[in-house]
């Protein structure tokens, strides 16, 4: 009698756990007090075995509670007790389910919820406790059926993305298939692309982001494991994406999260794409390198080198030396932070090591090295430390004669004892011909000799056809210390294609170990055009001409006196008397080069006093 009396009394209590629950929902206590009871008799409750019925009831008023709640936090704790009592009681759970949500109702509900996400996230549960049964899923069947709808519904909810996703990855049968299923794909990529990640200031709902961004972008990967066609449209949806020049705002860098899945070897297929313009790919690699700040970023250095040197194998040197310039200083400011360092160094490095024809990129991060040598010792990143030393020797052999620039970043290697980190002349050389741009390719703008550097220690210009004209007024431009070292301080832009070709020229001459280089590309585009290929001209006119191509170039926008005013311009000053009135008039005039006699008898040069 005893233990019947124990029994009935047990009975009794847990037909009313439902009323319970709706007891403490109702109550006047604090919303964390209320989670946290309810959380309590759902986790003591998990354990036991339960009548049927009473399960039914708690499914009921769960149920109730996410679909009518009036607020968030009624909806979340519905859903928290059927994640509870689901896991013991699969069965009456998916019935209740399929009782309630038919394949019309389901798509009403999602519609008129006010919260789609929860309905999903039940969804969700349904067919995790349902994985691996025999037949269609009718709910699953709806979710596939009603592809079109729910897509339609995104409209920047991330919340109801990332629980439809979430769905993606339980059940291949909530997935719609051939085409369907790619236009699926292309649209959880375009929002990707326009998560704005800026809207939550607090680090937990950074976390939060991070976590919704990366359900999103596994689904995808899980979509495209299990069907491969799927990925490549997807690749170019991305490419398109961050490639297009026209677009506002930026797209987000939580496309990021999709670099871990992707094949490196289909990245670099984009470059051999002809219809992809040197601006849109330039576009593309710039925010790659942006995605650099996404914290869990993944294969982003692999991704950026891979273009790189797809680029120069191509031979698109300004495409690089436009990327490259816009870029490298925000590549070094990632540097400072711990999270991203990993990713970041590999291309500032190579962007570096590769950008071999002048110092101008490594003078503009210089005097920040001695502050971020600081920092990883600090911070106790002793490979990272010392790869970036090898990095400074190898920039400072490569770009020598600076000594006043590049004295105070020798003495804090000397002062932190790390001097004798510094990698040998043989290292040093094989990590600059690994890294140059002509690595992979042969550039017609260099040719490469097998016999060693003159005596003189001098490179010389070939002659390509009646042009020792052409090499002897370049050659006396590149001896105008002055001049040379103001143009490598130059940043040109895409159009000034007479800069960038005079800077590589003569960084060639600078730095080249061969005896003669072929200054093909320069000529192509300094020649006047009124100079036929292959026949011999008159040097003045060329310098004349060359001169005045190079000022208009460098004086659009400008704001400042050009390299070419600075260092060869002169002033005629005409002044004209009137012997009658006294009256006298000035006009100022200016030359680049002054015509003068030559007494053919050996005499003096005249016209000058």
């Amino acid at each position: 009698m005893r233990g019947s009396s124990r029994k009935a009394s047990r009975k009794k209590s847990t037909r009313k756990m439902d009323q319970i629950l709706v007891g403490i929902m109702m109550s006047s206590h604090p919303e964390i007090l209320k989670k946290s009871l309810i959380d309590k008799i759902s986790k003591t409750n998990r354990g036991r075995v339960r009548v049927p019925a009473e399960v039914g009831a708690v499914f009921g008023v769960a149920l109730d509670w996410v679909l009518n709640g009036e607020t968030r936090f009624v909806q979340a704790t519905g859903l928290r007790v059927i994640e509870s009592w689901a896991v013991n009681n699969q069965e009456i759970f998916r019935s209740t389910i399929k009782t309630r949500f038919d394949d019309t109702l389901l798509l009403n509900l999602i519609k008129s919820h006010e919260n789609p996400s929860v309905i999903l996230d039940t969804i969700s549960i349904y067919l995790k406790m349902g994985a691996g049964s025999v037949g269609v899923d009718p709910v699953a069947a709806g979710l596939q059926a009603n592809t079109d709808a729910v897509i339609g519904m995104f409209h920047g909810d991330l919340k109801f993305v990332v629980s439809y996703a979430k769905l993606l990855q339980c059940s291949k049968e909530c997935r719609p298939t051939g085409p369907k299923l790619v236009e699926l794909c292309l649209c959880l990529v375009g929002f990707l692309g326009a998560v704005d990640i800026s809207s939550g200031d607090a680090a937990t709902d950074l976390k939060q982001l991070i976590e919704d961004v990366g359900a999103v972008s596994g689904a995808l990967f899980r979509v495209w494991q299990d069907d491969i066609a799927t990925l490549l449209p997807s690749l170019r949806e991305v490419f398109r994406i961050i490639s297009n020049t026209g677009v506002y705002p930026e797209p987000s860098v939580a496309l990021a999260d999709l670099a871990q899945y992707v094949p490196l070897e289909l990245i670099q297929s984009l470059v051999s794409d002809r219809n992809v313009h040197d601006s849109n790919m330039a576009a593309a690699l710039m925010r790659m390198i942006d995605w650099l700040s996404w914290p869990k970023s993944r294969n982003i250095d692999k991704w950026v080198i891979a273009l790189l040197r797809a680029l120069a194998s191509a031979k698109k040197y300004m495409l690089l030396c436009d990327v490259t310039r816009s870029r490298l200083e925000k590549v070094f400011g990632f540097l400072s932070f711990p999270i991203i360092r990993e990713q970041a160094f590999p291309i500032f490095e190579h962007i570096l090591l590769s950008f071999q024809h002048s110092p101008e990129l490594f003078h503009k991060v210089v005097n920040g090295v001695p502050q971020l040598i600081e920092q990883l010792q600090k911070d106790e990143c002793h490979t990272l430390l010392g790869n970036l030393i090898q990095l400074i020797h190898c920039m400072i052999y490569q770009h020598s004669g600076f000594p006043e620039l590049y004295e105070p970043l020798l003495e804090i290697l000397k002062s932190h004892g790390l001097e004798a980190s510094a990698p040998g002349e043989k290292v040093i050389k094989l990590k600059l011909c690994q890294a140059s741009w002509s690595s992979s390719s042969t550039s017609r703008s260099v040719s490469v000799f097998s016999s060693p550097k003159s005596e003189t220690g001098k490179t010389g210009l070939v002659n390509v056809g009646n042009t020792c004209y052409i090499n002897s007024v370049l050659q006396a431009l590149f001896m105008a210390d002055r001049f040379r070292r103001q143009l490598f301080a130059t940043e040109p832009s895409s159009c000034q294609q007479i800069t960038h070709c005079l800077q590589l020229t003569f960084a060639l001459l600078h730095h080249s170990q061969r005896p003669a280089i072929n200054p093909s590309s320069l000529i192509d585009v300094s020649r006047p055009p009124w100079f036929a290929a292959g026949t011999q001209q008159d040097c003045t006119e060329y310098l004349r001409f060359l001169l005045d191509q190079l000022h208009e170039e460098q004086k659009e926008g400008a704001g400042r006196a050009t390299v070419v005013e600075e260092n060869f311009y002169g002033k005629f000053l005409t002044t004209i008397w009137c012997s009658k009135c006294r009256n006298t008039s000035e006009n100022i005039e200016n030359f680049i080069d002054i015509s003068l006699p030559v007494d053919r008898g050996g005499g003096s040069v005249g016209g000058v006093g």
